[in-house]
């Protein structure tokens, strides 16, 4: 999965913040990357992955 420069530097201050990246969720095209820091569970909204044509996809 690819990450533009803007989602690289939003992870990385939470990790800096001490939170551990649990996943990145993917739902509608729209990412998330799940964070956890002593019990306490964060999620950051990311850029949407880019469009795929469908027609590829379906066969």
């Amino acid at each position: 999965m690819q990450f533009n420069e803007r989602d690289r530097k939003k992870i990385e201050a939470k990790v800096k913040e001490g939170y551990n990246l649990i996943e990145i969720v993917v739902k509608n095209r729209n990412r998330f990357a799940i964070f956890e820091k002593n019990e306490n569970y964060i999620a950051i909204k990311l850029s949407k992955l880019p469009k795929h044509t469908e027609n590829e996809s379906e066969e």
